[in-house]
């Protein structure tokens, strides 16, 4: 799959907007954004792959910088960020400070709390409390799996009920996740009434703004809330190993009152936990999967091996035939 970089521009041709996505994906709607007249989108770079998008968007957004930073784009991110999951998404990123439009040129420095011991009432500005709008169950897209939810899956005896949503995402960067998958999204029209191939390969992009494959929408219910994983526990919230992050800044929840100290205290420390147990994850993951496939590599040469040596030099004769046939170069 390629992608494209482009720009929004003003009637005076500065830019205002950088985005990255499918061909087309210049035309749809953005959240809490205009898109302009098509006269003034322009197509920075084409034909790019996922990786190359990413570095041009980022180095991008960077040169121009954002409103919030002091630059002239209205992004929220700095785009490129990959977030839990390693893959870049609408939602996923270092975000413009919520409250940012109050507090623009209250940093570093400038900050009246530079340089001094936050009180504890200081750390608490951050508040949160989930309102159940569902929104991040009906648009999350895949949900990086850890060791933690599989140790309380099997602990409540419910794994067996997972493994048809489980699956292994190759990230960009070559790492490895064990992620909980969407269903495929609905046929587009320009699909037509072909039947869908049942062993395709849905790229991941697809499924970043996908219902989450547990919730029932109808009812607004989440079907494995007891046993849901650390990422939905922790959301919108993350931890990088140094910093706590907001990955969705349009959360509702985020600014209710209603969250304690203590609370406060729970949800970082749940977000410590997940990084760490994903950082846990994803160096088990590949020694694990190189294991398997070299396991089920020997044992199907060992069958082979075995097939071979209870065939008949007759049958062994016609198969030698059939492959030496197979290599042969068509005559032109």
């Amino acid at each position: 799959m390629k992608y494209i970089i482009y720009a929004y521009a003003n009637e005076d041709g500065k830019f205002y907007y950088i985005g990255r996505g499918r061909p087309g994906r210049e035309k749809e709607n953005h959240k809490k954004l205009k898109v302009p007249p098509k006269d003034i989108i322009l197509i920075l770079h084409k034909n790019l792959s996922l990786n190359e998008s990413v570095k041009y968007e980022k180095a991008l957004i960077q040169f121009y910088g954002r409103k919030c930073d002091g630059g002239i784009l209205e992004n929220k991110s700095i785009g490129g960020h990959t977030g839990s999951l390693g893959v870049p998404s609408w939602n996923k990123g270092l975000k413009c400070d919520y409250v940012s439009e109050n507090n623009k040129k209250r940093r570093g420095e400038l900050h009246p709390l530079y340089g001094k011991q936050r009180s504890e009432e200081t750390k608490k500005k951050f508040t949160f409390k989930c309102t159940r709008c569902d929104k991040c169950c009906l648009e999350r897209g895949p949900i990086p799996i850890t060791f933690w939810d599989l140790e309380l899956w099997a602990r409540n005896g419910v794994v067996a009920n997972f493994m048809p949503y489980l699956d292994i995402y190759n990230k960009p960067d070559g790492g490895i996740d064990l992620i909980l998958k969407p269903l495929a999204p609905p046929k587009k029209e320009e699909e037509g009434d072909q039947p869908r191939d049942p062993f395709r390969n849905i790229p991941i992009e697809e499924l970043l703004t996908v219902k989450c494959p547990l919730y029932n929408a109808e009812n607004k219910t989440c079907l494995i809330y007891d046993n849901r994983p650390l990422s939905c526990r922790v959301y919108p919230l993350e931890f990088d190993g140094k910093n706590f992050t907001v990955v969705d800044v349009d959360c509702p929840g985020i600014g209710q009152e209603g969250m304690s100290v203590e609370d406060l205290k729970e949800m970082r420390d749940t977000a410590k936990t997940m990084y760490y147990e994903l950082t846990r994850m994803r160096i088990a993951l590949p020694v694990l999967s190189q294991m398997l496939t070299q396991k089920v590599m020997m044992d199907l040469m060992r069958q082979n091996m075995e097939a071979m040596s209870k065939m008949s030099e007759e049958d062994r004769s016609k198969l030698d035939e059939i492959l030496r046939k197979g290599q042969e170069t068509p005559s032109e």
